[in-house]
């Protein structure tokens, strides 16, 4: 949820306590320009806005936690001309927990606020591997068959929907394609190692010179191996 608390501070409890009733979940990150600070150190003078306790009670009553600079002060609003008015107005916040998100800050050079995002850096082993769409598939024209039956039933659903089952087609099709075309590699390398077996026996049971002439070149061959 993106908000912006008006500047004006005679406004700002009465916006504050709307916000309980946009919050309907565990789920809910709230982010945007406070126009007040919580603490002493959310501000250069250390000044604090009437409303200051009010926002904190409600924040802590939603669960809500901030994830930018929850333990240090960083301060996203610079005056462009008085270098003492700096604050931490602009925060994100969350009433989740999640151990990955991090929030941060960069500079915009036509504005004096700072822009806040966040990130979610993930361990490697978290969740399912990515899946890599093999180009060589193109070629198969079963694969190409079942693309065009499929694009040819979109747009009798929910637009976002019908995507989201397309992609899934596109997926389940070319896995299917890449297992079939495994299986015939796999028989091929199979029939393939079978002749090469039959020619090591017709090499090493041969006596002229043709026959020691591969003898010297099958060698070779195994020795790069």
């Amino acid at each position: 949820m993106n908000i912006y608390v008006p500047n004006d501070p005679a406004s700002h409890l009465d916006f504050l306590k709307q916000i309980s009733s946009f919050v309907r979940d565990n789920n809910t990150i709230l982010l945007g320009d406070f126009n007040l600070v919580i603490e002493g150190r959310d501000h250069l003078s250390g000044r604090l806005d009437g409303t200051s306790c009010f926002l904190m009670d409600l924040l802590s009553e939603l669960n809500f936690e901030e994830i930018l600079g929850p333990h240090q002060t960083i301060f996203t609003y610079h005056h462009l001309s008085l270098q003492e008015r700096k604050s931490h107005l602009d925060r994100i916040y969350v009433n989740f927990v999640n151990k990955y998100l991090n929030g941060y800050t960069s500079h915009i050079s036509t504005s004096d606020h700072y822009l806040v995002g966040m990130f979610e850096i993930l361990p490697k082993d978290f969740g399912p591997k990515m899946w890599k769409f093999n180009s060589d598939i193109l070629l198969d024209l079963a694969f190409g068959d079942r693309v065009r039956l499929a694009c040819s039933n979109f747009g009798s659903m929910d637009v976002c929907e019908e995507w989201e089952r397309l992609k899934g087609k596109f997926q389940e099709y070319a896995m299917l394609s890449t297992q079939y075309h495994v299986k015939q590699a796999k028989r091929e390398v199979a029939a393939l190692q079978k002749t090469l077996s039959y020619i090591n026996q017709q090499i090493y049971a041969g006596d002229n010179m043709e026959v020691d002439h591969l003898k010297t070149e099958s060698r070779l061959l195994h020795c790069c191996e």
